[in-house]
C-alpha cells in the first residue's frame, strides 16, 4: 500500500513538473560586493503551501498547479536567514506565469545593507554640515552688511535649523535607496553617477548628469522616441533622483522638490516614484495635501497593477495614515494604519519585520492620542517580533527598545524606561561602535532619566558623552549638537549652585 502511494505522488510530480515557473535568486551587486547566486532561499507561492529551496546556483522552480502560462500568481514568502529582499513589496505582487521566462529575485545581506547605509550616511552628513556652515556664514555676512534685518535673519536661521533637523529622516530614506542600488541592473555611466553620490562627490555627479543634457530636453526626447521611451524615461528618472539628492544636501529645497516631483510625473504608474515624492513633501516640506495626492496615486496604481492584497498597497495605506497623523487627524490615521497592519499580517504573517513596523506605527499614534495602554501594548509587540525575527545585532531591535523606553519615560515610569534605554545603548554600541549618532541619542536619553531621578553626576557624564559624539558625527552647528550642549550647560549650572 505504501509503495502504491509513493508511486502515485512520484507520478503526479512528474506530470506537473512541466508546469513550473523557473527562477533565480541572486544578491545585489555593489561596488565592493559583486552579485552572487544565492542558495538555500525558501520560497512559497500564495495558495500553495509547499515550499521550494533555491539550489547551489540560485535556481529554483515553482510548481504552478492549475495555472496556464500568462495567468497571474503571487509570491507569499522569500526567506533566508541574514538576508532580505531588495524589494519587500514584491510579496503579494501579481506575476505573470511563464514556463520559459525566469523570475529573478534579488536579495541583500542585512549586514551589507547596514554597512553600505552607514557609509553613505557618513558622506552625506559631511556634505550637509559643510553646506549648513556655508549658509550660516552667508546669513551672518548679510546681517553684518545690513542687507537684511534682524527679524529676517532670525526667521531664516530658524528655517535653516528646521531644514537641518528634518534632513535626518530623509537621509535614512536616501541612504537606503543608494545602498540597495543594484549595479548589475545599470549601465556604466549610471554606475559612475551612483558611485560619486555615494562617495559624497556631488559636484562630479552633477557634472556627469548635466553631460547627458537638460532634464527638459531629455523629457522631450522621451516623448518623441516611442521605441526607446521606457529606457530613456527610466534613465531620466534615476537622474532626477540623483539631482534631488544633490540639491537636498545643499539645502536647495525648491530644486530638490522640483526633481523628486518631476520624477513622479515622468511615470505616474510607478508606485515607488509616487511614494518617494509624497514622503519628501510630507516629512521635509510639511506639504500634506500634495503628499496625500501622491500617496493616493500610489495606492490606486498598486491596486491596479498588483492587486488589493499586495505589499505596495500596505505601504501606501501606511503613508496615508502617517499623513493624517502629521495633520493631527488621529482617527483617520488610525483607520489607515490598522488597514495597513491587517494587510501586512495577511501577506507576511505576524512574525515579520513589516508587521513589527506596523505595531510600532500604531504605538506612536496611540501615544499621541493619549491612549497609553494601547501604545505600550503595540510597542511591546513590535519589540517582541523584532527580537524574534532579527539577528541579535540588527539595529531594528535597539530602535524598538529606544521607542519603548522613551514612551515609558513620557509616562514617568523611569525605572522601566531606563531598563529599555540601557538595552538600546548596548545594542547600538554593539552594532555601530562607540561613536555613532544613534549611540549619542541613547546617551542623551539616559542622561535625561538620570536628571529627573536626581542623579546629577551621572546625568552630566552621560550628557558629556552625547555632546562629544554629536559634535563628531553631526558637527558643531547641528541643532541636535546645540541642544545637547545647552542641556549640559544647564546641568552644570545647577550642579555649580549646590
Amino acid at each position: 500500500m505504501k509503495k502504491s502511494i509513493l508511486s502515485f505522488f512520484m507520478l503526479a510530480s512528474m506530470t506537473l513538473s512541466a508546469q513550473t515557473q523557473p527562477g533565480l535568486v541572486r544578491t545585489v551587486s555593489r561596488p565592493n560586493n559583486p552579485s552572487e547566486k544565492l542558495s538555500g532561499v525558501m520560497l512559497r507561492v500564495r495558495g500553495n503551501h509547499n515550499a521550494v529551496m533555491s539550489a547551489e546556483d540560485g535556481a529554483f522552480a515553482l510548481l504552478m498547479q492549475g495555472l496556464e502560462p500568462g495567468q497571474p500568481y503571487a509570491i507569499s514568502s522569500v526567506i533566508k536567514s541574514g538576508y532580505q529582499l531588495r524589494e519587500p513589496e514584491m510579496i503579494g505582487r501579481k506575476q505573470s506565469f511563464s514556463t520559459s521566462v525566469p523570475l529573478e529575485i534579488v536579495m541583500i545581506s542585512t549586514q551589507v545593507l547596514m554597512q553600505e547605509q552607514a557609509r553613505i550616511e557618513e558622506k552625506a552628513r559631511a556634505n550637509v554640515e559643510a553646506n549648513y556652515i556655508k549658509r550660516l556664514a552667508e546669513l551672518d555676512e548679510a546681517l553684518a552688511a545690513a542687507k537684511m534685518s534682524n527679524a529676517d535673519y532670525e526667521a531664516k536661521m530658524t528655517a535653516l535649523e528646521e531644514q537641518y533637523e528634518r534632513f535626518e529622516p530623509m537621509l535614512q530614506t536616501m541612504s537606503r535607496y543608494y545602498a540597495l542600488t543594484d549595479y548589475d541592473a545599470q549601465d556604466s555611466i549610471a554606475n559612475r553617477i551612483n558611485e560619486r553620490i555615494e562617495a559624497g562627490d556631488l559636484d562630479e555627479a552633477e557634472r556627469l548628469i548635466k553631460a547627458k543634457g537638460s532634464v527638459s530636453e531629455r523629457e522631450k526626447k522621451v516623448k518623441e522616441l516611442e521605441k526607446m521611451h521606457a529606457y530613456l524615461r527610466d534613465d531620466l528618472a534615476k537622474d532626477c533622483y540623483h539631482l534631488f539628492t544633490i540639491h537636498l544636501e545643499r539645502f536647495e529645497n525648491d530644486s530638490a522638490e522640483y526633481y523628486i516631483c518631476r520624477r513622479a510625473e515622468l511615470d505616474t504608474t510607478n508606485v515607488e516614484y509616487q511614494l518617494r515624492a509624497g514622503q519628501f513633501l510630507m516629512i521635509y516640506r510639511a506639504k500634506y495635501d500634495p503628499a496625500e495626492m501622491y500617496f493616493r496615486r500610489a495606492l490606486r496604481q498598486a491596486e491596479k497593477q498588483y492587486g488589493a492584497e499586495s505589499g505596495d498597497v500596505a505601504t501606501a495605506l501606511s503613508e496615508i495614515g502617517e499623513c493624517y497623523y502629521r495633520r493631527g487627524n488621529y482617527n483617520e490615521a488610525l483607520n489607515y494604519l490598522k488597514r495597513s497592519a491587517a494587510l501586512s499580517e495577511q501577506l507576511r504573517g505576524k512574525q515579520s519585520p513589516a508587521m513589527a513596523q506596523s505595531y510600532s506605527n500604531l504605538g506612536a499614534l496611540y501615544l499621541r492620542m493619549g491612549k497609553n495602554k494601547e501604545a505600550l501594548s503595540n510597542m511591546r509587540e513590535a519589540l517582541k517580533i523584532y527580537e524574534a525575527v532579527c539577528p541579535p545585532t540588527d539595529p531594528l531591535v535597539p530602535q524598538a527598545q529606544n521607542n519603548l523606553g522613551n514612551a515609558l519615560f513620557g509616562m514617568q515610569k523611569y525605572d522601566e524606561a531606563k531598563e529599555y534605554l540601557e538595552k538600546a545603548l548596548a545594542g547600538n554600541i554593539a552594532y555601530y561602535g562607540e561613536t555613532h549618532f544613534e549611540v549619542a541619542i541613547a546617551y542623551n536619553n539616559l542622561a535625561s532619566i538620570a536628571f529627573v531621578q536626581g542623579h546629577m553626576a551621572d546625568a552630566e557624564q552621560l550628557f558629556e558623552k552625547a555632546v562629544a559624539i554629536f559634535t563628531r558625527t553631526l558637527g558643531d552647528h547641528h541643532p541636535r549638537t546645540q541642544q545637547a550642549k545647552r542641556n549640559l550647560e544647564h546641568l552644570r549650572g545647577l550642579n555649580a549652585k549646590k
